[in-house]
């Protein structure tokens, strides 16, 4: 569900949510614990229609999403 519509239904500014959702990615992401990681995935995929791309790592054992690296609009 986008978080313009969560925000609408908790009747909230969708802008509080971002950041909010910002903080909690970037905690779990501090706590993330990588020692097992052996071999990394790379792929770059469209977020959304209009060229709008970003590059994902993943654990290429285990397929777990490591980290997601905004790029630019073609």
């Amino acid at each position: 569900m986008p978080v313009a519509a969560i925000a609408r239904v908790v009747q909230e500014e969708d802008t509080r949510l971002w950041r909010l959702i910002s903080r909690l990615v970037e905690a779990a992401h501090a706590a993330a614990d990588w020692s097992q990681v052996r071999s990394i995935a790379i792929d770059e995929t469209s977020s959304r229609r209009g060229r709008c791309y970003v590059t994902a790592f993943l654990d290429a054992q285990t397929h777990r999403l490591l980290y997601v690296a905004p790029g630019a609009p073609a």
